[in-house]
């Protein structure tokens, strides 16, 4: 296709650019100077965003959602959308356009093997960010922590593997009975897009649950059912119980002011009961569930 309609893969790009506003991937080297060449492409963030705001309908979105919001928070002031409706929103005005940016560790995968993202790199600062020439931003007060890493693909996955490990040496279910039943159970109709993989005996044994964070999320939510003649032997189970009404109160969006107390006292349980019953199992992100009380108070809704 590419020699039918110009004279090289260079011409091509070229025209790309010209006529469809195609942004050029930039390539990046990986591999040091006396091994072979690796490369990497990646889509500068500053063009994406100028090409996505070039577009009339999607800044009459943001305009109309912004201004519906203020009008719910004028009616009900209790009331948490984003940024702008708590404490690090004040230096912001109506004028100012919060864009949300996701950072994540990358993914290293053999393109032969099954096994997904095996090993996990994190690219290292290599020049300025475009960022800096944003107007409010801030390099700490303006990179919050992140529900999904810190919760679903975090501290979740970490208490149901605990409970079953308990449950395996208190003898109430042995691994395969737990592979057996996730392979075995019937996800509903809603739930069946994210059915998890089975736990695997060698994914207990190691600590490690294979999934996406759709799956885990929905795994968490139906441990209960899938183990309903399980949870209620377990002396820990209360750490399960505490920490679904932390999440549960974290998905919600909006969000209230007046939950932030409930949350707290939420918050410091969870630390609690993990104290008592895993406290091998606190790791950083178990610490940072404390904090996430004051995180909402400063820059609104973990659901954003």
């Amino acid at each position: 296709m590419v020699e039918s309609i110009s004279k090289n893969n260079y011409q091509f790009i070229k025209n790309c650019e010209k006529y469809f506003d195609f942004n050029s991937p930039e390539q990046v080297v990986l591999s040091s100077p006396n091994e072979p060449i690796e490369l990497t492409y990646f889509i500068p963030i500053d063009s994406t965003l100028s090409f996505m705001l070039k577009s009339p309908q999607l800044l009459l979105e943001i305009s109309e959602n912004i201004q519906q919001q203020r009008i719910n928070v004028e009616h009900d002031s209790d009331l948490m959308f984003s940024i702008r409706d708590v404490h690090y929103g004040n230096r912001f005005d109506e004028d100012n356009l919060l864009i949300q940016l996701y950072l994540d560790d990358i993914g290293l995968t053999n393109p032969v093997s099954a096994k997904r993202d095996k090993h996990k790199m994190t690219m290292g600062v290599i020049g300025p960010s475009p960022l800096r020439e944003l107007i409010g931003f801030h390099a700490t007060t303006s990179l919050p922590r992140d529900l999904m890493h810190d919760f679903i693909e975090g501290i979740c996955p970490v208490i149901i593997i605990s409970l079953l490990k308990q449950a395996s040496a208190l003898r109430i279910i042995t691994y395969i009975r737990i592979q057996e039943r996730m392979e075995n159970f019937q996800y509903g109709k809603f739930d069946s897009s994210n059915q998890p993989p089975p736990l695997l005996v060698k994914h207990l044994q190691k600590d490690h649950m294979v999934a996406t964070a759709a799956q885990k999320l929905c795994f968490f939510k139906l441990f209960p059912i899938i183990s309903n003649d399980v949870v209620d032997l377990l002396p820990s189970f209360i750490v399960y119980k505490v920490l679904r009404e932390i999440l549960d109160l974290l998905l919600l969006y909006p969000f209230r002011k007046k939950w932030l107390h409930v949350l707290g006292e939420l918050c410091e349980t969870f630390y609690e009961t993990m104290l008592s019953h895993f406290p091998d199992k606190i790791t950083p992100k178990a610490h940072f569930i404390r904090e996430y009380k004051y995180m909402i108070n400063d820059f609104g809704p973990a659901v954003r």
